[in-house]
């Protein structure tokens, strides 16, 4: 019997021996891969051509289908943290006095099989005291050599997803899969704005575990989304009570309420205090029974950081007045350096910010220089002293508006009432800061070039740019412009000079002559109508939030 079993085993080597020559002669690319064994290696042969065989197909072409997908991780491994199970592989570093290296799985009772060391207990524990478990099971084999254990794949399981999911069931997760990514393969919440805190997993023993993804996501509490383990079920409740907090906080809205809040959780909930948050100004509503009854409670931090919360209450934090508001205004034009420019609230004025630029250049035009004012689009009539003032410059009975009045009234209110014409020639030499106004937030500064033109507009037959020539009148550009139209008020020609700035508009008998940069406005007669003439000036201020009793006498006959 002994003898036959020598045979066998004889015959079979010969087999093998004959069959590696004829592949080798076929592929000796391969034979080449097998036989050049790393120097000092403790593989056996069998063990090297079986990884050669997972690693390389037989025409030595890469094997994808044996290989598994690279597991991405959204932290480096923490190895205190991280618990070895069936499936995580590592790899084993010998150097020095030996040189070896092993790859070994976790087996499914948690088992990894060491050559020339056995099998070693690591499932359940932490990658950091299987380590320590290995060396020591090595060290008596490799006296005095140099050993390292890696993860170097980590492990897959199933987990199962359920409640308020759009897609519950079970899923394919590795151990680097936190609570989140679970969710997100089963399609995300159902009420994805506010389920995100009633969330739970039930581990393999029955015990559960809270998670809040809230805090994850505003606060970083990584312990509030942990990483799944074989077994795991997630189950996401339905949202069915809340609280909210508004205010000076960076993630205002609504919350799943959990027992045990406080106002230091929903703070950090939502995602911590913004900047210039008055934490001594925090105020608590609270239901203060079954009716609709509400108690306010002023609280301030750290104190009140404990207070505990209940169910519906309304959290408001108040933002510190006037924190470190960004004024600026914009200058163009014709300054030595345009630009952006910060200014102090009721306290930068134009003359200022001017010499911050640097001064005017020798083009500038003193007389056109213009501010358009942000605040003036948003007009509000508590008197009707602006309106009053416009149908005093069409010359008209302020209880009539005729159509005609209704176009140059629309000129002049876009054209003066969100614009302000300053003379900046007269603005250094006034020493009582009489051109020297005060800016505003926004505020939009040009100083324009010097014009060589007389701008015509209106009833014309070509508005626009005429070129100036000394001793004209008003006619004579208007010819140049084309001439009036048949629906021209010829009596009620307006000029706007250079001199007195765009906000006032002059008869031209008024007008002893005409200077660059003027603007001639020649009204359109249109057919009456009363009705909408009123609806249509009424449109114009339209932003306006009161109208006084004035207004109302002044269109009282129309």
């Amino acid at each position: 019997m002994s003898v036959f079993c020598r045979r066998s085993r004889y015959e079979l080597a010969l087999l093998m021996a004959f069959s590696l020559c004829c592949f080798t002669a076929i592929n000796p690319a391969f034979a080449q891969e097998v036989f050049s064994l790393p120097q000092g290696n403790d593989f056996s042969f069998a063990q090297h051509q079986a990884d050669m065989l997972l690693e390389n197909g037989a025409n030595g072409t890469k094997n994808t289908y044996l290989t598994r997908e690279p597991n991405f991780v959204d932290k480096q491994i923490d190895p205190a943290q991280y618990i070895l199970g069936p499936g995580d592989e590592l790899s084993i570093f010998v150097w020095g006095t030996v040189n070896a290296s092993f790859i070994s799985s976790v087996g499914f009772e948690g088992n990894v099989v060491i050559p020339k060391v056995g099998v070693v207990k690591v499932g359940g524990k932490s990658l950091e005291k299987s380590r320590e478990i290995i060396i020591d099971e090595l060290s008596p084999t490799y006296k005095g050599a140099d050993i390292s254990v890696l993860l170097r794949n980590i492990r897959e399981f199933k987990v199962y997803v359920l409640g308020q999911v759009k897609a519950p069931g079970a899923y394919q997760v590795d151990a680097a899969t936190r609570v989140s990514d679970a969710i997100a393969k089963a399609g995300g919440c159902l009420d994805s704005g506010n389920a995100r805190r009633h969330i739970e997993i039930k581990k393999n023993d029955g015990q559960g575990k809270p998670v809040d993804l809230a805090l994850f996501y505003h606060a970083n509490v990584d312990e509030k989304n942990p990483y799944l383990t074989e077994g795991d079920r997630i189950y996401v409740h339905p949202a069915k009570r809340y609280i909210s907090i508004t205010g000076a906080v960076n993630y205002a809205g609504r919350y799943d309420y959990m027992d045990g809040d406080s106002l230091g959780t929903i703070i950090r909930v939502a995602g911590g205090l913004s900047r210039g948050a008055d934490s001594s100004r925090i105020i608590l509503s609270r239901f203060a029974g079954p009716t609709d009854t509400i108690q306010r409670i002023r609280l301030r931090l750290p104190g009140a950081a404990n207070i505990e919360l209940h169910e519906d209450d309304r959290v408001h934090v108040y933002t510190i007045p006037e924190y470190r508001v960004a004024r600026n205004v914009v200058l163009t034009g014709e300054v030595q350096y345009p630009g952006v420019y910060p200014i102090e609230k009721d306290q930068t004025r134009l003359r200022e910010i001017l010499e911050r630029a640097g001064g005017l250049t020798k083009d500038a035009f003193h007389q056109g220089t213009e501010i358009k004012r942000e605040s003036f689009t948003d007009i509000t009539i508590n008197n009707v002293n602006t309106l009053l003032k416009v149908l005093q410059v069409t010359q008209v009975d302020p209880n009539y508006l005729d159509p005609a009045e209704l176009s140059y009234i629309k000129s002049k209110i876009t054209e003066s009432e969100q614009r302000i014409s300053v003379d900046v020639g007269r603005l250094f030499s006034d020493k009582e800061q009489l051109y020297d106004i005060i800016l505003r937030d926004g505020d939009r500064i040009n100083v324009p070039r010097v014009s060589l033109d007389i701008k015509v507009t209106g009833a014309v037959a070509n508005p626009g740019l005429v070129p100036y020539k000394k001793g004209n009148n008003h006619l004579d550009y208007i010819d140049q412009a084309g001439g009036f139209l048949k629906t021209s008020r010829r009596r009620d020609v307006r000029i706007s000079t250079a001199r007195t700035g765009k906000g006032v508009w002059l008869s031209p008998g008024e007008v002893d002559h005409l200077s660059p940069g003027d603007v001639i406005f020649v009204p359109e007669r249109i057919k009456r109508d009363r009705a909408g003439i009123a609806k249509d000036l009424l449109s114009i201020i339209g932003s306006a939030t009161t109208i006084t009793i004035g207004l109302i006498t002044i269109f009282g006959r129309i």
